[in-house]
């Protein structure tokens, strides 16, 4: 991102976890999900031996096993009275076992695999360390009848995990003679602020509550021997996607620091498709139920990033798109990902504000919750990003080629953009100016004039050329949606300040570029108060 007050970032996390998961897919047949949106490979026969990493793998139950199993776990699917969307889940969901004993994991319903949280798939590591390279857990993903085999030789707990369904609560634990290693410790708290996490991303969604129900503690599941899905409590198997469970976290809090701001609650969503307009107005506008939601973050101006989580989409996206975490810096939120060969693929990235204040989002709030700023386009294979504003500041205005005036406009153009005020305590305003996907910018300034006016310059927010038309000497500026203009600046003239504070929707916002020297994309300023 070309930005005024940051080094730009690379792509970093999805690539790492593209290349990641291709490794996997290289190793054979029970190559395993990566954290970010990826795969096991597609399902073989397995040779007649339980491999250490990748198991036995059966077709159908009348392929002939190494050897006979101790114990058996079934992958279900099953529809649920409190919701429509069924049930997702292992049974039983906790048990023990002997070293050296040997689990058929059974597929009566299909689209599963059985994966073990490893930091080499970029999870937090909740297996225990092996003597084997890499020491991961892992099946294909496998059909109806299907079965699959895993001999557990070293002692500890296993915290394994269905990845296409992790969302849904599809996890269990798995305690091997005595409860210890890695997966002993507590699950983090999927409620708590999100931090840096050792070693990779922990169980994320549902399926970190119900690996945090007492009933799968692991001295209960030694003692137990054997812990059905029954057991769970019903408000650990909620479906936790775009907001938490009230119930399970509470009211989502944001205090105002010691003589700083008001927060100001928000929402970021990374999905496939279109952005929509507000979330909520009616039951089908979640993303999540729309199948398109991949990414979203919770957040204020004094904790920048509350709740963050990973979403689900259709097989298609998943198969095309790797991305990684939504990050916000300096009052913007930004994702990168990368997209496969052969693929093309809509993404957006969108940010909401809750005019009922801060803590406030929840399902029951939905329909309060407006798109704030949102970028998108249609993106071929190779590595791609995408950058909005976040709120935070009571004057903004949205950018577009539309809202351009005849004569001046509209103007035929991809490109977008967004600015953001914010007062300081000395009277002046501090300003950000977000231009995505746009060419040879020259001049950005605050003119006077209503929607359907053209009227004059009252303030200058970017001066890269001595002229509108790119002539008098400086050099113009370019953006794309992975490498932005973030340019930031102060306005000093108070008197000014006081008449836009006034009446905000009397001024706008216009800039100029080389082939659109009397403005190309340009919004009016609104109060977000």
């Amino acid at each position: 991102m070309s930005n005024d007050n940051t080094e730009g970032g690379s792509l970093g996390g999805a690539v790492s976890d593209l290349r990641r998961r291709r490794v996997l897919q290289a190793l054979g047949a029970g190559a395993a999900l990566t954290a970010v949106g990826s795969g096991p490979a597609a399902a073989t026969q397995s040779s007649d031996e339980v491999d250490p990493n990748f198991g036995f793998t059966g077709l159908s139950p009348d392929a002939e096993p190494p050897v006979e199993p101790d114990h058996e776990v079934d992958l279900l699917i099953r529809p649920s009275e409190e919701r429509q969307i069924p049930e997702f889940f292992f049974q039983p969901t906790g048990l023990f076992v002997e070293p050296g004993e040997t689990v058929a994991f059974r597929f009566p319903t299909p689209d599963h695999a059985v994966v073990g949280y490893h930091s080499f798939i970029g999870r937090q590591q909740r297996t225990p360390d092996r003597d084997v390279d890499p020491g991961l857990i892992s099946s294909p993903f496998l059909g109806s009848n299907a079965f699959w085999l895993f001999t557990f030789e070293e002692e500890g707990v296993y915290d394994l995990f269905c990845p296409p369904h992790e969302v849904f609560g599809m996890a269990m634990r798995v305690v091997v003679g005595e409860a210890s290693g890695p997966g002993a410790s507590e699950v983090p708290d999927p409620c708590a602020p999100a931090g840096e996490s050792e070693g990779g991303r922990p169980p994320a969604l549902t399926a970190a509550l119900v690996l945090r129900d007492p009933a799968l503690a692991p001295e209960n599941v030694v003692s137990e021997g054997t812990v059905e899905w029954s057991a769970i409590a019903a408000e650990n198997k909620q479906l936790f996607l775009e907001f938490s469970p009230p119930e399970v976290c509470g009211p989502m809090e944001s205090e105002p620091g010691d003589g700083g701001p008001e927060a100001t609650a928000y929402q970021v969503d990374f999905v496939a498709g279109a952005p929509e307009e507000r979330l909520g107005e009616d039951p089908d506008d979640f993303y999540s139920d729309q199948d398109r939601l991949l990414r979203f973050l919770h957040g204020s101006e004094e904790t920048p990033e509350i709740r963050s989580g990973g979403g689900f989409a259709s097989g298609d996206v998943a198969d095309c798109v790797d991305w990684g975490s939504i990050e916000v810096e300096h009052s913007t939120a930004s994702v990168e990902f990368e997209v496969a060969d052969g693929c093309e693929q809509e993404l957006s990235l969108a940010s909401y504000v809750n005019p009922a204040g801060p803590g406030e989002f929840s399902r029951e709030t939905a329909g309060d919750q407006r798109l704030f700023d949102s970028a998108s386009a249609t993106f071929g294979p190779g590595e791609g990003g995408l950058t909005v504003a976040v709120p935070g500041a009571p004057f903004v205005a949205s950018l577009s080629g539309d809202n351009e005036v005849p004569p001046v406009g509209p103007v035929e153009t991809d490109a977008s953009g967004f600015a953001w005020f914010s007062p300081e305590d000395d009277g002046t305003w501090h300003y950000h100016l977000l231009l995505r996907n746009i060419e040879d910018v020259t001049q950005a300034h605050i003119h006077e004039g209503r929607p359907d006016e053209n009227g004059p310059v009252v303030a200058f927010l970017a001066e890269f050329t001595g002229a509108p038309d790119g002539s008098g000497g400086g050099d113009s500026r370019s953006a794309t949606h992975a490498d932005v203009i973030d340019h930031a600046g102060t306005i000093g003239d108070t008197d000014l300040i006081e008449q836009i504070a006034a009446d905000p929707g009397s001024y706008y916002v216009n800039v100029h570029t080389a082939a659109n020297p009397p403005g190309e994309i340009r919004g009016q300023l609104r109060s977000t108060e």
